[in-house]
């Protein structure tokens, strides 16, 4: 069976306006959001259907002043994007992201994929992952038919990861400085959050009424 990852239908996910890269206006995305508003598809077909989006938290992470960046290996799932750096970690939303019974099907998955792809110590009891914006390069058939949800996550000094998925090749926390001096390395995503200094510890986090205050660490 194919897998099965969530979509919007483009009608719902652009009826305020497509953004060109990223975009902080999520109030004008609220409704990609709205499980009433998605669906899932086959992966196959998803991929040659751009009236779909699918939906793709992608998680940049920041501990001090320095931000997680990676190559991607080869048994990630995105083929075209195998050998290129990246700042952001995440995937697609599948089914199973139903079953968690805490959190809500598109937070469940955020957690998911940021525990599948790294292990930190001590653990992180509490995830503080605010959304900071949508992504979206529509100029190939890959961008056509991903919308990114970009998010930020904040360790505290204390936390550290200790292990990587096989997918995540020299990971390394480095100063926004030194990715955004080498950005044209990066995947294009992770050249639009650099472009607009997302992984400079400057940036501040707005706070948006559609989600809930930034929780924290025990």
């Amino acid at each position: 069976m194919s897998e099965q990852v969530l979509v919007v239908p483009e009608e719902v996910a652009f009826e305020n306006g497509q953004p060109n890269g990223f975009s902080s206006c999520l109030d004008s995305f609220w409704q990609i959001f709205d499980e009433k508003n998605q669906l899932f598809m086959d992966r196959e077909e998803a991929e040659e259907n751009p009236k779909f989006k699918q939906l793709i938290p992608y998680v940049i992470i920041q501990r001090g002043d320095l931000c997680f960046s990676y190559y991607r290996g080869k048994v990630q799932g995105e083929k075209r994007l195998h050998g290129k750096r990246s700042v952001g970690v995440g995937g697609h939303i599948n089914p199973i992201d139903d079953y968690d019974v805490k959190y809500d099907r598109y937070t469940a998955a955020v957690l998911r994929e940021l525990n599948e792809e790294i292990r930190f110590q001590p653990p992180a009891t509490y995830w503080s992952f605010p959304p900071i914006g949508v992504i979206y390069d529509g100029k190939d058939d890959v961008g056509q038919v991903h919308l990114g949800v970009v998010h930020k996550l904040i360790l505290p000094l204390s936390c550290s990861p200790t292990g990587f998925e096989d997918g995540i090749l020299s990971p390394t926390f480095l100063a926004a400085s030194e990715l955004e001096a080498k950005a044209e390395d990066f995947e294009g995503w992770s050249q639009s959050c650099l472009e607009h200094g997302l992984c400079r510890p400057s940036f501040q986090i707005p706070r948006n009424p559609l989600f809930d205050d930034p929780p924290c660490f025990d």
